[in-house]
């Protein structure tokens, strides 16, 4: 899911606006509180009024005794005081409670004699003036004294309906105030922000963008030397001195790259001298150890064939014996020709002969019959200087390794499977250093070379395996079908006339070889 990123206004219109609404919220808040206080100022004033005037009736009584007679004489004169002084729209309830927790007297009827109010009975001992808001009713409770003794309890509760509605007034005039003035800060909070700071950091960031070597950056502003304009100068600075530097940074890039390449080529050279000079030691040895031995036992084996010409068991056995014997020879031959290849004279000759002759020598073996081979040979002569034998030689062990790469992938396919042909296409051209196929190889190929591309739809190469497959005795073949020396000799051939061989591969789709070499008369490198 793709996270949007909030614009520079958005951010700041937002941080303003929520600190506007904490700001809007707690005046709020403070105003309803200090309203809300001034108008339960006057039923607050009435209810105390109401107490005074009950406590002002005991105190005019003249009775000091809490006895039954004169308590019954005492509940008479506050019910009468009660009934004198309680006006429906302006009292919820007045009511007297005893210190026995029983109604003394009240302004409604509906309560039956000698009704108790255990509720009551924590006020008497704090003895304190209790004033609770409840939704629609002020209620206050304060202890009646007969003389010093605290023998009864007061409730008074005073309507507060007006002070409600009024209140819920307040709170619509305060939210329609916070959504009036969100909506001003928003608009013009956008447009100032547009003016002063969006539209000149647009133009900053779009002069920026199209900044080119040692352009002039400006920037005009309306609001004078600001920190935006400070900032352009500074950028402006900042832009003129890299646009300074850029040519000599390049330069010094592309110094720093060339050395590294021929150190890397030099790193390469020195390790495949040193592998070649132990190649070399290696195969001298095994040519002077291994191969005489061989010649040996080639012909006693040679010499028990013509003795056992009858006895088919021994022959076949010495036909195997005599097919491994040389096997082991040609592997120290092949070993000995890439430690110590033979010198060759490199002649004249054109690239589209020898693939025309290769291709011929196919087409009277097997393998023509087995897979679709398809040649697509330049127009015009491809002169280059090589010893055609060895570039034949080289071609052959391509053609042969495709060939092997598409057998095993018919083998894993299902027969049935259709969509997949065994093909292999054979192309030369004439191209240079832009060619498509050599935009990875620009720093190796310069000027017009022949191209040599050997493609197939075989099994394909491992990535993991693409660095190793010029590396001598390296192979992916299954044991006796490969010693892993054709590759590193086609290499050691192609590079014998300055040419290149790269490699391409997508495993499971097939493989493409490139052999580039110079057209004679101009060079590659």
């Amino acid at each position: 899911m793709k996270i949007t990123t909030p614009t520079l206004r958005t951010e700041i219109l937002l941080t303003l606006l929520f600190l506007l609404l904490i700001g809007m919220g707690l005046i709020s808040i403070v105003t309803l509180k200090i309203t809300e206080g001034n108008l339960v100022q006057y039923p607050k004033k009435l209810g105390l009024s109401a107490v005074q005037s009950l406590q002002k009736t005991i105190d005019e009584t003249g009775i000091n005794s809490t006895a039954p007679l004169f308590r019954n004489r005492l509940k008479e004169l506050l019910s009468e005081q009660i009934r004198r002084m309680y006006l429906p729209h302006l009292f919820k309830k007045i009511e007297i409670i005893g210190k026995d927790l029983t109604v003394w007297a009240s302004s409604t009827d509906t309560l039956p004699p000698q009704t108790t109010v255990p509720h009551f009975s924590f006020f008497f001992q704090s003895k304190k003036h209790d004033i609770r808001i409840n939704q629609d009713t002020l209620s206050i409770m304060a202890p009646l004294f007969l003389g010093a003794d605290c023998v009864a309890a007061a409730n008074v509760e005073v309507g507060i309906d007006g002070v409600r509605k009024t209140i819920g007034k307040l709170h619509v005039m305060l939210l329609l105030y916070i959504g009036l003035n969100t909506f001003i800060l928003v608009i013009i909070g956008n447009f100032l922000l547009s003016r002063i700071v969006i539209k000149p950091i647009a133009r900053l960031v779009k002069l920026t963008d199209q900044f080119e070597d040692t352009n002039i950056f400006t920037l005009s502003t309306s609001s004078g030397l600001n920190e935006i304009s400070r900032l352009a100068i500074a950028l402006n600075r900042m832009l003129k001195r890299l646009g300074e530097n850029k040519k000599l940074l390049e330069a010094q890039i592309e110094s720093l790259t060339k050395a590294n390449q021929k150190l890397n080529e030099a790193r390469e050279e020195l390790v495949r001298s040193e592998r070649l000079a132990s190649l070399g030691r290696l195969a001298a040895g095994i040519a002077h150890e291994i191969g005489n031995p061989i010649g040996a036992v080639l012909g006693y084996t040679n010499i028990l064939l013509e003795e056992t010409k009858d006895d088919e068991s021994s022959k076949d056995y010495l036909k195997r014996i005599e097919k491994e014997i040389i096997r082991i020879d040609t592997i120290v031959r092949e070993l000995l020709d890439f430690a110590r290849p033979s010198h060759s004279e490199p002649v004249k000759v054109d690239l589209n002969l020898i693939v025309n002759e290769t291709i011929s020598f196919f087409s009277h073996q097997t393998i023509a019959n087995q897979i679709e081979l398809v040649s697509e040979l330049h127009d015009e002569s491809l002169t280059i200087w090589v010893d055609s034998n060895k570039i034949k030689q080289v071609l052959i062990n391509l053609i042969l390794n495709a060939y092997d790469a598409m057998t095993e992938k018919q083998g894993m396919l299902n027969k049935e499977k259709k969509g997949w042909t065994a093909r292999l296409t054979i192309t030369t051209e004439k191209a240079s250093s832009d060619h498509p196929s050599l935009q990875s190889y620009k720093e190796k190929t310069s000027g017009a070379c022949a191209l040599l591309t050997v493609s197939d739809t075989g099994t394909g190469i491992a990535g993991s395996n693409l660095e190793k497959i010029f590396d001598p005795f390296f192979t992916t073949k299954s044991p006796g079908q490969g010693n892993g020396l054709g590759l590193a000799i086609s290499l050691r051939i192609v590079e014998s006339f300055n040419g290149h061989i790269y490699v391409e591969s997508t495993e499971g789709e097939g493989s493409t070889f490139m052999i580039v070499l110079p057209i004679a008369g101009e060079s590659t490198r």
